[in-house]
């Protein structure tokens, strides 16, 4: 069985493949993770120009269109189909927009089966829902990070009863833990408890909440400390205002952009880990963390609930409430889990080798259920 991982749409700024599979290391590291475990597996991506790459186990594929680097919902890219079709997939692992499926299943073999990945977002309007629906019904079956998630999407009538759900995260982290003390002293974090918050400042990601509830905290704790990482700025006025307003000038820093590779060391130095999402597709930043051993304290969204075991591991409290924020980090101060247990969970539960595993069950899984229904036809 081989399965085959297409991208239509890449950043317009790329210029390079290393670049691109950099930018998006997720898809690579997932491919590679299902290689490691023995699947077969190939990856192919539209881009600027044409190439081929072998790289861990994986053969990658780039495609030179002629067509802008994101596809409008109209455009059908021929060329980029007609090498998927030569390469001879059993499965179809499909990403994105699902507006071009209806372009690529009529050119599958039947025995040929597609699968879906949520990578975050609510279901479409009701206007896109006209062309999403027609093309929903092409899918094999789905995958989100949580089967709560999909619950959303049936009730738009946009995953049918005849379609399996599949329960995965996104993707995982090579990041490992750094000895703690040592972490916050190359980094001169200040603080006898560090908080950190690692995300974009916009309202998704809702960060003035964890402002005002880190606020509320602070008598809780003897010298607590907030860093936050960013790399958009879509609320850094608000959030600098909220600050002020707060009197939290002496506790909180505004960290900005960090190169990825240096975010260890954060994970690494803090106690503990905040977010307060509205919604995610999984939650990259909170992995990462995890992979560290921060102690976890994030809203309750079903994507959360999952990584973190409904709260098992770390905490949970209300989305948009800064109240129930400080009452759950006085909880967490009081009953605190150690840094290997967290690593530990992560090793056991989140990993690549996880990823890996479970993509290769679910493809198998999705191919066979394709083969018994024509069977059945």
């Amino acid at each position: 069985m081989h399965t085959l991982y297409i991208n239509y749409h890449y950043d317009n700024d790329l210029t390079t493949i290393a670049s691109l599979l950099e930018r998006y290391h997720s898809s690579r590291n997932w491919c590679e993770a299902v290689a490691k475990q023995g699947g077969s597996i190939s990856y192919i991506q539209r881009f600027r120009y044409t190439d081929h790459q072998a790289i861990n186990g994986v053969d990658y594929y780039f495609i030179n269109d002629n067509l802008p680097p994101h596809l409008s919902w109209y455009q059908n890219p021929k060329t980029f189909h007609k090498q998927i079709i030569k390469l001879k997939a059993d499965v179809i692992h499909y990403n994105g927009q699902i507006f071009h499926l209806k372009y690529l299943r009529s050119l599958l073999p039947k025995e040929t089966a597609v699968v879906w990945q949520h990578h975050g977002g609510l279901p479409p309007s009701f206007l896109k829902r006209l062309i999403y629906k027609p093309a929903f019904r092409l899918l094999d079956d789905v995958m989100f990070t949580s089967f709560e998630q999909a619950e959303e999407w049936k009730k738009v009538d946009l995953i049918s009863p005849h379609q399996a759900v599949h329960e995965i995260i996104e993707s995982s982290t090579f990041f490992t833990p750094l000895p703690r003390e040592h972490a916050r002293s190359t980094l001169g974090l200040q603080g006898g408890e560090i908080f950190l918050w690692v995300g974009r400042l916009n309202t998704i990601k809702d960060p003035l909440t964890i402002l005002k509830g880190f606020a509320l905290s602070l008598k809780l704790f003897k010298n607590p400390h907030l860093y936050m990482i960013y790399s958009e700025k879509d609320l850094l006025a608000d959030v600098q205002k909220a600050i002020l307003s707060l009197s939290l000038s002496e506790r909180v820093h505004l960290v900005g952009k960090v190169p990825h590779d240096e975010l260890p060391k954060y994970y690494s130095g803090a106690d503990y880990f905040v977010l307060g999402s509205l919604h995610e597709g999984s939650g990259f930043a909170l992995l990462e963390a995890m992979a560290c051993g921060a102690l976890p304290i994030v809203t309750d969204i079903p994507s959360f609930r999952k990584i973190t075991r409904n709260g098992t591991v770390g905490y949970l409290w209300k989305v948009g409430s800064p109240h129930s924020l400080a009452v759950t980090l006085g909880s967490a101060q009081s009953k605190t889990m150690s840094r290997d247990s967290i690593v530990a969970y992560f090793k056991k539960n989140l990993s690549f080798d996880c990823v890996g595993h479970e993509a290769l069950s679910i493809y198998r899984q999705v191919w066979q259920r394709r083969q018994s229904t024509r069977n059945e036809n």
